[in-house]
């Protein structure tokens, strides 16, 4: 192993050089250090709090954990959990309902599931599954967890976010 001095990088992103960089850059470059840990705490949390009978419920489990966010890269920050539209968010929301309902003390809220929901039932199931896996966390690890965020604004409503 060498070190050569004198040699510098320039680091970059999405293309952009570190003097390019704009305040919008920092909020995303913070959001995604921000989902890649929400991600990998529910991931924690969930291997040390779900009940899980056979190998078979395992699968499935593991399959709707898989739901919990879109597919492929890092999506904007303003998609899956963050979604700003409730309808196009509920997928999303589901899939981390039916993970949870599978974790030690789930409260009863969260382990019915519903064949519809409507944007009041949706976001009163997300309060309840919000403070779920803060108090679960927090016993499992002893801190508070990382939170999904939304930051800027939202292509489709235009609604603002910081």
């Amino acid at each position: 192993m060498s070190i050569q001095e004198g040699v510098s990088v320039d680091a970059t992103w999405r293309g952009k050089s570190m003097p390019h960089i704009d305040v919008e850059d920092v909020h995303e470059i913070l959001w995604e250090l921000s989902e890649l840990g929400f991600r990998l705490e529910i991931l924690s949390v969930d291997s040390h709090l779900r009940v899980i009978e056979n190998d078979s419920a395992l699968r499935k489990h593991e399959k709707h954990l898989g739901h919990c966010f879109p597919r492929g890269h890092l999506q904007k920050p303003t998609s899956g959990l963050a979604e700003c539209s409730w309808m196009r968010r509920a997928p999303y929301v589901c899939s981390l309902r039916r993970v949870m309902s599978k974790w030690r003390n789930c409260p009863q809220s969260i382990q019915d599931e519903r064949e519809r929901y409507t944007e009041d039932m949706l976001i009163s199931l997300q309060q309840d599954m919000a403070l779920f896996y803060c108090k679960s966390f927090y016993a499992a690890f002893g801190r508070a967890p990382t939170l999904p965020q939304r930051v800027g604004s939202c292509p489709r409503c235009g609604c603002r976010v910081s």
